[in-house]
């Protein structure tokens, strides 16, 4: 799996560690982040789920004003799977699943947007970001004897 690449304000923070010592933030005030990640979804699976824990911090009063989406992009398409705000649950560890099964055999891009607004910072923590792969089962056939 290639590594993610950050731009913008994102960095790896161990200040509000979920399950590991380590976490990545996006965001600040009026600053913009993005982390990607490009792989390829096996074809011969059964399933593949994309899940991952998140947190938000916000001195931010006005609603809605600054946000992380998280999206997958594939060679002709794109969806986005949520859109979390500075008016979601703060300060509690969150988690987040999708099913991305519909994209097997697809090599894909991962994405996470965090867009702020020249007010107050709103800081958006993500952790444990991992895609679950489920393989298919293999059978032995069972031979009957008369």
């Amino acid at each position: 799996m290639a590594p993610w690449q950050a731009s913008g304000i994102v960095y790896v923070s161990s200040k509000r560690a979920h399950r590991g010592r380590s976490n990545v933030v996006l965001g600040d005030r009026a600053n913009n982040g993005e982390l990607v990640q490009t792989l390829t979804i096996p074809q011969d699976i059964a399933g593949a789920i994309l899940s991952y824990w998140w947190r938000i911090e916000s001195e931010d009063v006005l609603p809605m004003a600054d946000s992380l989406q998280a999206l997958v992009q594939w060679d002709n398409g794109s969806i986005l799977l949520e859109t979390l705000t500075n008016s979601d649950l703060r300060s509690l560890w969150r988690s987040s699943q999708f099913d991305l099964t519909f994209l097997r055999g697809k090599q894909i891009t991962i994405a996470f947007l965090s867009q702020e607004n020249a007010e107050e910072p709103t800081l958006f923590y993500l952790e444990d970001i991992q895609l679950d792969v489920t393989e298919k089962p293999s059978y032995l056939p069972l031979l009957l004897h008369p």
